[in-house]
């Protein structure tokens, strides 16, 4: 994935306002961790960029194409079910539930 730049955005349930104007650049191929208080609308953030999630305000753009009205598959994000595949591998902490330890 390349660079997402997330200009304004905002996330309203109702009149409620859960994510308030967050505005960010990640360079591609940037490690970024997204810390906060529970409830602070972190994993709102990840949803929109995904697609998971209507934008109520703002901007979320990849590589400079606005992607508010793009479905998630239309987005070049990776969905955790495809990533998926790498669960089970020796190397992966990430385990299935019906993978014990042993058999990795």
């Amino acid at each position: 994935m390349g660079m997402i730049d997330i200009r304004a955005v905002q996330k309203f349930y109702g009149k409620t306002l859960a994510v308030r104007g967050i505005d960010c650049t990640i360079e591609a191929g940037e490690f970024v961790v997204i810390l906060g208080p529970s409830g602070c609308g972190k994993s709102t953030l990840l949803r929109m960029i995904a697609g998971l999630e209507d934008i109520s305000a703002g901007v979320v753009a990849i590589d400079g194409t606005v992607v508010n009205n793009m479905e998630p598959g239309e987005r070049g994000c990776v969905s955790s079910s495809i990533s998926g595949a790498t669960r089970n591998s020796p190397s992966s902490p990430i385990r299935s539930p019906r993978t014990p330890p042993s058999a990795t």
